[in-house]
């Protein structure tokens, strides 16, 4: 007799891949946190929500900005995948303080900016000369 497999859940969140989806990202609002700026991107034509990490290198060394990364992808797999809405994708931005807080209230950072950013909650983007986007230079004689 063969034993019966249970069918895996699909898990309601991927990671983000390819530069274009964070930049898409980078577009849409983002709520600042003391450990991580979260920013949810406008919709995606993928149902299952997207989630890609990122620790630029003003932060410190790579042990340090790898073990941010580690934390912050860790608390993100244990919080409730309800939380994130789909068709969106979320970029987390890890800050310093991300190393020292405390992982259960990392975990409740989170938390928080997901249900504030699923109420509406949240800054919107930047302009993209803030963003450190560039744009494309207009040639003389147009406005």
């Amino acid at each position: 007799m063969v034993p019966m497999v249970k069918e895996a859940k699909r898990s309601p969140k991927t990671t983000l891949k390819k530069r274009p989806q964070y930049l898409n990202a980078a577009k849409g609002v983002y709520l600042p946190r003391t450990p991580f700026v979260m920013q949810r991107s406008p919709k995606t034509e993928t149902e299952t929500a997207g989630v890609g990490y990122t620790v630029t290198k003003k932060v410190g060394n790579a042990v340090l900005r790898n073990r941010i990364r580690r934390r912050l992808r860790e608390a993100i797999r244990l919080i409730n995948p309800e939380l994130f809405q789909p068709y969106h994708n979320y970029v987390l931005v890890g800050r310093k303080e991300a190393a020292r807080i405390d992982f259960g209230t990392l975990c409740a950072e989170l938390e928080t900016a997901l249900k504030k950013l699923a109420r509406g909650d949240g800054r919107p983007a930047r302009a993209a000369s803030q963003n450190g986007l560039r744009q494309k230079p207009r040639p003389s004689g147009q406005k």
